[in-house]
């Protein structure tokens, strides 16, 4: 699976709101599963700060203790 589908298969189903994400169909999943990478990682945020449903995914990466970005924010972050 290439895009931000196979980011989406790694966690229970977030909601429809997904299909409106600005990260869907990004061709570089990693830079939102690999904290470790701080280059990807502000990648990732960056797009985010592009999103019309950004505060859908903030709520879902803070409820769910989702590993990677969401929101604009690492799980660490969230904490």
């Amino acid at each position: 699976m290439t895009g931000s589908a196979a980011v989406w298969d790694q966690y229970p189903s977030p909601g429809r709101w997904t299909e409106s994400a600005a990260c869907v169909g990004d061709p570089s999943p990693e830079s939102w599963t690999d904290p470790s990478s701080p280059a990807d990682s502000a990648r990732a945020i960056a797009i985010c700060g592009r999103c019309p449903v950004v505060a859908f995914c903030a709520a879902y990466g803070r409820d769910t203790n989702a590993w990677g970005v969401w929101g604009g924010s690492l799980l660490i972050d969230r904490k």
